[in-house]
């Protein structure tokens, strides 16, 4: 699902996906323009799912905080995690950064 910017709505959409498929295990969502209100949907979502083993987020609108809670969703033992990826968007950065300045 790479480079289809399906955003927070698709997010939202795919995340209910995600809970009920067990057999999923790989997710690749670079540059979807996901922020951090489609990453809690899929954060929720995650939780209850153990089939996940590879999650790209790369270069979508992750905060923080977000970044730090899917990490922690995948640090559980019981996770059968072998990738992660979640760089943020260096746009979004300079974006970010430029109005720090500003302030």
């Amino acid at each position: 699902l790479r480079f289809n910017k399906i955003g927070d709505e698709g997010a939202a959409s795919l995340a209910v996906a995600i809970e009920e498929n067990k057999i999923l295990s790989q997710i690749d969502l670079r540059w979807n323009e996901i922020s951090d209100v489609g990453a809690e949907k899929l954060a929720d979502a995650l939780e209850s799912n153990h089939t996940i083993e590879v999650l790209d987020l790369d270069e979508n609108r992750l905060g923080k905080l977000m970044r730090i809670r899917i990490e922690a969703i995948f640090r559980d033992p019981k996770r059968k995690l072998k990738q992660l990826e979640m760089i943020i968007a260096l746009k979004d950065w300079m974006i970010a950064a430029k109005d720090e300045e500003i302030a």
